[in-house]
């Protein structure tokens, strides 16, 4: 008789260092650790392609990968917010993605930690999002933001109806966000997890 292991043994937070205050765990765990890697290896690409190709006219490999991650992105912020504000929060936009990639990307190698399998990552992540959008909408459009969760040309009747229905719709994007990413890398790691011990 085999034992199949768990496949959601590879989620398991491992504290490295335990750090405890009181009632509170501020342990160094894999997934910190992992995560401080993955920061690691971007910065390290950023500084091949940079400061060691010396940002050259003719790209060396590393700072072509940098500038086609770089083109992508900024792409996917015009199109999506448009050419002023875009521009404008290009680099939080670029350092968010860039920053999911590695996390993302560095957790297929077997054996990895992938860190947004915790829904506490993602979490932190959309919620993060979420109020720096909030707070910039507040910012940039004063009273006027809260005709947002109000559609043009609403029938009176209606009015409660879709206001409440908005207002939720717009504080659900952080689960939606944080779950979405959470359930995906969950799913794929599982179902990997899963093919190679029928294997």
């Amino acid at each position: 008789m085999f034992n199949l292991s768990n496949p959601l043994e590879q989620f398991q937070l491992v504290p490295l260092i335990s750090i405890r205050i009181g009632n509170l765990d501020l342990s160094f765990t894999n997934s910190t650790l992992f995560m401080i890697w993955r920061l690691s290896v971007f910065l390290l690409l950023v500084y091949l392609s940079t400061f060691l190709g010396g940002g050259s006219i003719v790209p060396n490999r590393w700072q072509l990968i940098i500038e086609n991650i770089y083109q992508v992105v900024l792409g996917i912020a015009l199109d999506n917010i448009g050419v002023k504000t875009g521009l404008r929060f290009f680099p939080i936009v670029f350092v968010l993605f860039t920053f999911i990639l590695c996390l993302n990307l560095i957790g297929i190698i077997p054996y990895r930690f992938t860190v947004t399998s915790h829904l506490i990552i993602t979490l932190c992540l959309s919620l993060g999002v979420f109020l720096g959008r909030t707070y910039i909408i507040i910012r940039e459009h004063k009273i006027e933001a809260f005709g947002f969760f109000l559609p043009a040309g609403t029938p009176l009747a209606l009015i409660p109806l879709l206001v409440i229905i908005e207002i939720v719709s717009y504080f659900m994007t952080v689960i939606r966000l944080s779950v979405r990413l959470f359930a995906n890398i969950i799913r794929g790691h599982i179902l990997l997890k899963v093919l190679i011990g029928f294997a």
